[in-house]
């Protein structure tokens, strides 16, 4: 018995960090696609992107769009109240981008302060619909040109990732929102399907 003990830690220290690495990606459990809550993913500025993947019709399904009116603070509630109505049978969670006031950003002659008032829109409706998850994300976390998905041209960086799993879709805002959601659930949720598919 001590000999196929040893035999097997022999085995595990011949293996190199990478190769323990991949090992453990491919057997840890992790949800399926099916698995996942409905989740609205948003971008909230003078114009808010979305993503929505969960139920539509019976099926899962992904959605992107953005709204670029003005004054859209009637149309984000019910764009929040439509998907909220899709995904009325399973657990449903918005990721939203927080608003942040950079003291680096002081001396700027214009702030842009509309992404605060439409966070408060997404805050309002998390609050009067009590069984919604609602996760806030930074800019930085998930949009930032260092962050993992975030948005950079430089080789093998978030742009080329979003272009190789199809996701480069939609205007700016709405690609923010697709980072936020990929953020969410490849990190947060642990779901592995884009992390493979960049492999």
């Amino acid at each position: 018995m001590a000999t196929s003990s040893t035999a097997t830690k022999s085995k595990a220290e011949e293996l190199s960090h990478e190769q323990l690495q991949e090992a453990a990606w491919k057997t840890a459990a992790a949800p399926s696609r099916v698995e996942l809550p409905a989740i609205l993913a948003l971008d909230p500025g003078g114009t808010t992107g979305w993503m929505y993947d969960g139920p539509v019709g019976g099926k899962r399904t992904m959605v992107i769009g953005d709204i670029g009116d003005p004054d859209h603070h009637l149309l984000l509630w019910n764009l929040l109240t439509k998907y909220r109505a899709h995904a009325h049978d399973v657990n449903f969670v918005i990721v939203c981008e927080r608003f942040m006031f950079l003291k680096s950003e002081q001396g700027r002659e214009k702030i842009e302060y509309s992404p605060a008032h439409y966070e408060g829109v997404v805050d309002l409706f998390a609050q009067t619909n009590q069984d919604i998850i609602l996760v806030k994300q930074t800019s930085a976390q998930a949009c930032g040109s260092t962050a993992f998905w975030g948005d950079s041209e430089k080789p093998g960086a978030g742009n080329s990732k979003l272009r190789t799993l199809g996701l480069y879709r939609g205007s700016k805002h709405t690609r923010d929102a697709i980072r936020h959601y990929l953020y969410y659930v490849s990190f947060d949720l642990g779901y592995k399907e884009y992390l493979n598919g960049l492999r």
